[in-house]
């Protein structure tokens, strides 16, 4: 079975490309970058001062070190697979260091 005929498929192939190759600001990155339906209900956690430490760290780790996935990537799981097709979560981390290996 291809991924075409999978319910899935289309999700998981890739995603589009964000709305432009340039960074927004850090402040606006979820909303330039993150698909709308992702977008939709996670907004109200962006201006939680957790969230804000979040950004202001990997900012600074971006500016000292290569982080991947690259920046124009860091929201592709969210264009690539909409809220309403979730049915799980898994919740870990991948030990990516190079290039390629997150995308």
């Amino acid at each position: 079975q291809n991924d075409e005929d999978d319910e899935f498929g289309s999700y998981f192939r890739g995603s589009e490309a964000p709305p432009s190759s340039e960074p927004p600001s850090w402040a606006a990155l979820e909303y330039e970058w993150m698909g709308e339906t992702w977008l939709a209900r996670l907004k109200g956690e962006f201006a939680k001062d957790y969230f804000r430490k979040l950004k202001e760290f990997l900012e600074a780790e971006c500016v000292k070190h290569t982080v991947y996935p690259p920046l124009p990537q860091i929201y592709s799981w969210s264009r690539a697979c909409p809220f309403d097709k979730v049915r799980v979560v898994i919740i870990g981390q991948d030990p990516y260091h190079g290039p390629g290996q997150a995308m």
